[in-house]
């Protein structure tokens, strides 16, 4: 188990990683890319990509007031829903 723990945390404990600057970059560009061109030309899909789309869009409008102790933070997230085909 120790083993387990050390080699998962290994690398980032070195300050190495796993993939190339150029191969991560790429792959960052990518979902970016593809991000912004949903945005831009209204387009949703059933995938990953629309649901950190969607988080990132929850994230913009939610609207939490630090001074009200009794709010509740339910109320500031909705539930998203699945389309299944």
């Amino acid at each position: 188990m120790f083993l387990r723990i050390v080699s998962d945390n290994l690398p980032s404990l070195l300050g190495v990683k796993a993939f190339n600057k150029s191969k991560e970059d790429f792959f960052i560009n990518l979902v970016n890319d593809t991000m912004k061109y949903r945005e831009d030309n209204k387009v949703e899909r059933n995938d990953f990509i629309q649901i950190l789309m969607n988080l990132k869009k929850m994230d913009e409008d939610m609207q939490i007031d630090p001074k009200n102790e009794n709010q509740d933070i339910k109320q500031l997230i909705p539930i998203p829903t699945l389309k299944i085909y």
